[in-house]
């Protein structure tokens, strides 16, 4: 996992998920016999005219809505949540292979990391304070953004994600980031 950039970063973090079992062995991994070592990777920017902002990328467990992948994602949120409260409640962009995609979970397995992440009602039943960016701009049923499995892809596991409360459509200057439904997305050159 990389975060490449433009910009300079003011600081950097690692996270590894807590692994509950001890492998099987130090040189093999056994995919879907063992939890595999697995994290998330951050970094502090401050785009030209903006103040600072993390931006958090991640690749949880392949195993959809297993309670390894619940666990990451609990820890991976509550590690966020004390990024941005390290800066005064800084905007953070999380992204990455969440290997859950949203809707309604399975009955079978029950919620994976995209509903915990956001707070989906099936998950928690209270909110997260976490929005799926593509589903702001585009809609729960859109199905343009697919990107699993790579070729004719039926699914979204790929996904990136805002704080609520930076959602608004208070001034750049402020840090804030609109991404109402329907509003429009602009790049800015940060060079």
């Amino acid at each position: 996992m990389a975060i490449l950039s433009a910009l300079p970063f003011i600081d950097t973090r690692i996270l590894t998920f807590t692994v509950p079992t001890v492998a099987r062995s130090t040189e093999v991994i056994y995919m879907d016999r063992e939890q595999q070592p697995r994290g998330a990777a951050a970094v502090l920017v401050r785009p030209r005219g903006h103040g600072v902002m993390w931006v958090v990328t991640t690749h949880l467990s392949h195993l959809s809505a297993s309670d390894e992948q619940r666990r990451q994602a609990h820890e991976l949120i509550e590690w966020c949540n004390a990024l941005r409260a390290e800066n005064g409640g800084c905007p953070l962009l999380l992204c990455g292979d969440m290997n859950s995609a949203p809707g309604l979970p399975s009955q079978e397995r029950g919620p994976g990391a995209w509903h915990i992440i956001t707070g989906h009602p099936a998950a928690s039943g209270k909110p997260s304070g976490w929005a799926d960016c593509w589903e702001m701009l585009h809609g729960a049923d859109d199905k343009t953004g697919l990107t699993c499995p790579s070729r004719s892809p039926r699914s979204r596991i790929d996904q990136f994600f805002l704080p609520t409360d930076v959602m608004t459509s208070a001034s750049a200057t402020e840090g804030k980031v609109d991404v109402r439904r329907g509003a429009s997305v602009e790049v800015v050159d940060v060079r």
